[in-house]
């Protein structure tokens, strides 16, 4: 079966999926697939919490960067 092919089955997809030794990022590829990845949501909630206490109003930041593309201060967003 050719790569990308719209005709792939839940099964198909998530054989192709176990070839691969190490996934980062638990990613939804549909409601029946997902990748095999760390689940990285119980950390951004915890930070998530932390950052309600924090006032970032007339506050300068040079960067926040956690590396998991969770936060964006700018305009006071999470982002999962």
């Amino acid at each position: 079966m050719p790569r990308n092919s719209p005709d792939w089955t839940s099964t198909q997809v998530t054989a192709e999926l176990k070839k691969f030794n190490y996934w980062y990022h638990k990613i939804e590829l549909s409601a029946d697939v997902t990748t095999p990845g760390m689940n990285l949501k119980p950390i951004w909630a915890n930070i998530e919490r932390a950052m309600r206490s924090i006032d970032y109003l007339d506050k300068t930041m040079l960067a926040l960067d956690i590396g998991d593309r969770l936060v964006d201060c700018r305009d006071k967003q999470v982002i999962f």
